[in-house]
């Protein structure tokens, strides 16, 4: 996979996780559900995400977009912090 292939992927998990976070909920979701939902992009998908990011440094990839990337990763809000429910 070419380094635009590796950032097109990289920023589409990542939108995935922003627009599960922001949307409103859906007729007949709970927010219960929402967390639950991003507790399994946390437990499953960002091992994706690191794996892409680690592609992407590997490849040399434009560095721009990676350190853009962790400039928003790490300073979105409710990065992590926002998944309340944790199941026993």
């Amino acid at each position: 996979m070419g380094c635009s292939r590796t950032l097109s992927w990289l920023w589409s998990l990542w939108g995935f996780y922003k627009d599960l976070h922001e949307k409103p909920l859906e007729e007949g979701e709970t927010q219960e559900s929402r967390n639950e939902d991003l507790l399994v992009f946390w437990c499953d998908d960002w091992l994706d995400l690191s794996n892409l990011l680690e592609a992407a440094w590997r490849k040399g990839c434009g560095w721009g977009s990676v350190r853009r990337f962790f400039e928003e990763a790490l300073t979105y809000p409710p990065f992590l912090r926002g998944v309340e429910y944790w199941p026993d």
